[in-house]
């Protein structure tokens, strides 16, 4: 059954597609009392400025789309936004059998047609200004109607938004209770800004915000809701004045009291069954964390590295946050919970739950390519070892050959293939103290090594040996670094067509490329992604990277006037000529969300690389 599904969908889902695109209209399989729904339209009767409201439209779409997708009915999706192919196979391959070809095709590929209903427009209305109210259009006015040609309906909605309400003043809590002392301390960060829109997403925004900085401080109690916004909008001058205001949601107040952690029990062999089994396991006390049979999975200070809630400290669901991510980053456990026990004197007890995950992972892939004139096929091999010496350190090793054929022309084959070897340790390793560096970067250290081997057959053979040591961390959810200060390559050529020989003797600059080179430096990388803190919208990913190369060996030979040359005068280290350069790169994306499945990735990248002293030219891999 299994080949059979991929035959279908590989194989004979092509020539279906292709049967269903030339055939007959979608209406042709209604009823004579039915209507297909063709598309929502929706027209904004304003030439009003959108832009400040642009950024907080879910999904980054425009407002006129968003509207139509308020509408209770949406028509069946089109492929590649041009055809309903979905609509189109259910309709040629529609069956009341219960097993089958066509049937598998009807409910598992197709989608049944979306009947026009005129009872579901009026509803569709009061969606649509709902929506817009919520986004400041306080008097916005909507009416409708439509048309039926060839039995598909087109609904038409007009919108007339009406005046935009703005932000004009905010008042925070001003008394002396420690709740709106908390509040004051975090005003500067607030969403609420003078000439925004009236929004009601960026409000909700802002009470989030708010509930997770009064949460960080120890009141365990307190509810989102606790917190309400009140709006004067009875101004003039279309703005609102906006009042946070905070209530007292419990009769006992247990809602404003702080709560600090007690006791914090860590369970790293969690299972339900054996819970269940009422057998008894050891306790271990370690770092002030109570280990429920510590010795089945990971080290005990591998898991206390990684927890952020702390005893005698006040309940925060920043630590409670980060416990969830920094346990999660280990990679070891495939379920992790967090629970809360409260106790008479308003302390908590913490049991964090932790069910081990596959401490090892084996991955086959195959890919096919075609470039330019060349057919392509490539395998690859990986492995990886989760939980090395039980410290949560990672090792992965991978295997990777494939090649190219010419289909054309004449040209040799291409051969390659690539080892590669990955450590990570979970921590900094230098030679100091690393106390100073903050655990919220979840820092690590990467050791690689990497063996390539090219051949282009009957012409040249290209060997590539690279070792690099770094570390990585994270600034904050949006920005990673990436240093290695000790990143070194062998270029090994041979070269196997006279021909070829013949054109490097020609071009003094191309041969130097192919000789024997040794690189040896450094490299940093700078990464930014808006992706995480706007889902579902347009969001932004740059990369600078910066390398230099033989600098120090250079300095270092000239210091001590070492007469180690080759007969062209450039230093050599065992007898191999090393690079001098320095590299920047640059990588830009920008990515438009126009739906949750269709988005247009705008790319910019630009580099330099800039030989000096000891090389005339970039080395062929760089």
């Amino acid at each position: 059954m299994r080949l059979l599904g991929l035959c279908v969908r590989y194989i004979l889902l092509p020539v279906l597609t292709a049967l269903v695109v030339s055939g007959c209209s979608n209406t042709k399989f209604l009823k004579s009392n039915e209507t297909l729904l063709k598309r929502n339209d929706v027209t904004i009767n304003s030439d009003i400025d959108y832009r400040k409201i642009r950024r907080n439209i879910e999904e980054n779409t425009s407002l006129e789309n968003k509207l139509a997708e308020q509408a209770r009915q949406q028509p069946n999706k089109k492929t590649l936004g041009i055809i309903k192919l979905n609509l189109s196979i259910y309709n040629r391959y529609y069956t009341t059998d219960t097993t089958g070809l066509y049937r598998w095709l009807m409910t598992n590929i197709g989608e049944p047609p979306v009947l026009f209903d005129t009872t579901l427009l009026p509803a569709s209305v009061i969606l649509m200004h709902d929506y817009m109210v919520s986004k400041g259009y306080l008097h916005s006015e909507e009416h409708f109607d439509y048309e039926i040609r060839r039995k598909k309906a087109t609904p038409h909605f007009y919108i007339n938004p009406g005046p935009l309400f703005t932000i004009d003043s905010v008042f925070f809590p001003s008394d002396t209770s420690k709740l709106s002392a908390v509040i004051r301390e975090v005003i500067p960060a607030s969403l609420l800004k003078k000439g925004n829109a009236f929004d009601a997403d960026v409000i909700a925004g802002e009470q989030l915000r708010l509930f997770r900085e009064i949460q960080n401080q120890g009141y365990f109690h307190f509810v989102r809701d606790n917190i309400y916004f009140e709006a004067d909008t009875s101004k003039t001058t279309k703005t609102a004045d906006l009042y946070v205001k905070i209530k007292q949601s419990t009769d006992d107040g247990e809602d404003l009291q702080v709560h600090y952690i007690d006791k914090i029990y860590v369970r790293p062999g969690y299972d339900p069954k054996l819970e269940l089994s009422g057998v008894k396991q050891d306790t271990v006390l370690f770092n002030n964390f109570y280990f429920i049979d510590p010795g089945s999975t990971i080290k005990m200070d591998a898991i206390a590295e990684a927890i952020f809630i702390l005893r005698n400290r006040p309940y925060s669901r920043k630590d409670y946050d980060y416990t969830l991510m920094r346990l999660s980053d280990l990679g070891v456990f495939k379920f992790i919970s967090i629970r809360f026990e409260e106790k008479q004197d308003r302390t908590l007890d913490c049991t964090i739950f932790l069910t081990p995950g596959r401490k090892h992972a084996l991955t086959t892939e195959v890919e096919a390519s075609n470039i330019e004139d060349n057919v392509g096929a490539a395998v690859k091999f990986s492995y990886k070892d989760k939980n090395v010496f039980r410290s949560a350190n990672t090792f992965d090793v991978s295997l990777n050959a494939g090649t190219q054929i010419p289909v054309f022309n004449k040209d040799s084959l291409i051969f390659s293939v690539t080892g590669q070897l990955n450590f990570y340790l979970r921590r900094f390793v230098v030679p100091f103290n690393t106390d100073q560096f903050s655990r919220y970067f979840n820092p690590r250290t990467k050791i690689s090594l990497i063996a390539n081997y090219y051949q282009q057959t009957k012409i040249y053979i290209l060997n590539n040996y690279s070792f690099a040591f770094g570390y990585e961390w994270k600034e904050n959810a949006m920005k990673r670094h990436v240093l290695n200060p000790v990143a070194i390559s062998y270029v090994n050529s041979t070269i196997l067509s006279d021909d070829f020989q013949q054109r490097l003797d020609d071009d003094p600059f191309l041969k130097q490329s192919f000789e024997d080179q040794l690189i040896a430096g450094m490299n940093y990388s700078y990464i930014f992604s808006s992706q995480g803190q706007y889902l579902h919208r347009d969001f932004t990913f740059f990369r600078l990277s910066a390398e230099v190369a033989g600098t120090l060996l250079y300095l270092a030979n000239a210091a001590i006037s070492d007469n180690n040359v080759d007969t062209s005068g450039k230093y050599v280290l065992f007898g191999t000529n090393y690079a001098n350069f320095v590299r920047f790169e640059g990588d830009l994306r920008h990515y438009f969300q126009f739906t949750q499945n269709r988005s247009l990735v705008l790319r910019g990248a630009a580099g330099i690389a800039i030989n000096y002293w000891n090389s005339d030219v970039i080395p062929y891999i760089k």
